[in-house]
């Protein structure tokens, strides 16, 4: 035999045992590879389902929470939508009247979880338009409620009152909005008039959450600008208190940002404690203005009181233990509340909703009446009122 012949049959042999070994290496490489990717897929679609799951649980709680706070009533259309916590979780609620169900979507990557409270409607308590988180309004010895929870639920129910009838199947009477808030002792009022320019009130903060501003008279005349920023959240809000006049005129402006509260005037009184005179009031997107007054509101000569492009009734709230009064042309959006009239004369043009313990008079035909059910309601859904 030629031992020469017989290596080389054997070199050829031990090449295809290589090569097929290398071959099933590869298959078994690949094999492996699909595998941990397949796993890695399996364990980032388990954290996915969890993480959807725990973010449409977060929705559901928030919602129970929003409408035990704010005492909300179906169809729940203040937390109906999309929103975003804190922590970056996104989800939508909607809320089914039918079957009174509650549900709450949320997305994590490709994973989609939706969990539904049934008997929704049966678990908010407490609360009222108008307070803080878990304060209730007072209620009066005659069973009526403060004036503001009065008029949110009025104008929510698509009530459009025209004073109040005594006797009637109605028979409304806002009378139980009978005192001011109380003025903090122990701080400094003083008069500031601000001419021209633009001015920006800052804030003392006796509590993280209830800023305060305190002066004795506030003007802003000359076309000044004066911006006044609260901070925003249901409950949070800014509150400035003047114990006497607080006017704004010589087309000067008021820009309102986030959540403010005026507390105008510390007691009843005949003459006007709140002019805008050829005034304009703008409040941001998402703001909220509550003007409490002891003595008259006066709007007159081209005002424009939350009327822009963009603007909503919802954003405005104005309460005077005197009497309410538009004249000499002008705009507004918001609710009103008096107890006393509600006058409007000289072609103004109102557009809200309006309450009065007396009534409402339209002095002037060209004068326009817009009736808005959304009326200060985030108002009273993010400041206390009462």
């Amino acid at each position: 035999m030629d031992i020469r012949r017989h290596l080389k049959g054997q070199k050829g042999f031990a090449l295809l045992a290589v090569i097929f070994i290398l071959v099933a290496m590869a298959g078994l490489g690949v094999t492996v590879s699909k595998l941990v990717q397949n796993q890695a897929r399996q364990a980032s679609s388990a954290v996915g389902v969890q993480d959807s799951y725990y973010a449409s649980q977060s929705g559901l709680e928030w919602a129970v929470q929003q409408a035990t706070d704010n005492g909300y009533t179906a169809p729940y259309s203040q937390i109906a939508g999309a929103h975003t916590l804190p922590n970056g979780d996104t989800f939508t609620i909607a809320y089914d009247a039918l079957t009174d169900k509650l549900s709450s979507t949320a997305n994590k990557g490709n994973d989609q979880r939706m969990l539904v409270l049934a008997a929704f409607s049966t678990i908010p308590s407490g609360g009222g338009g108008g307070t803080d988180p878990n304060e209730s309004c007072s209620v009066a010895a005659d069973g009526n409620v403060t004036g503001t929870d009065l008029f949110a639920t009025r104008v929510a129910s698509a009530d459009e009152i025209d004073g109040s009838i005594p006797g009637s199947a109605e028979n409304i009477h806002p009378k139980t909005f009978s005192s001011m808030p109380s003025f903090p002792a122990g701080v400094s009022y003083p008069n500031r008039t601000y001419s021209g320019g633009t001015t920006s009130l800052t804030s003392s903060t006796p509590t993280v959450n209830n800023p305060e501003l305190y002066y004795n008279d506030l003007k802003l005349e000359d076309h000044g600008t004066m911006n006044v920023t609260g901070p925003t959240g249901v409950g949070n809000y800014l509150t400035v208190y003047v114990k006497g006049d607080f006017k704004v005129r010589d087309s000067s402006t008021l820009n309102v940002t986030g959540n403010v509260r005026f507390v105008v005037g510390t007691s009843r009184r005949d003459d006007e404690n709140v002019i805008m005179q050829g005034a304009t009031v703008n409040i941001a997107t998402g703001g909220n203005l509550l003007l409490v007054a002891s003595g008259r509101f006066k709007a007159e000569n081209n005002f424009a009181v939350n009327s822009g492009a963009g603007s909503s009734a919802s954003n405005l709230l104005i309460m005077t233990m005197g009497d309410i009064k538009f004249e000499n042309n002008g705009t507004i959006k918001g609710g009103l509340y008096s107890l006393d009239d509600i006058k409007i004369d000289n072609s103004p043009t109102i557009t809200g909703a309006m309450v009065a313990v007396d009534k409402i008079d339209k002095e002037h035909a060209s004068s326009v009446i817009n009736y808005d059910n959304t009326a200060g309601q985030s108002v009273v859904n993010n400041i206390k009122t009462c």
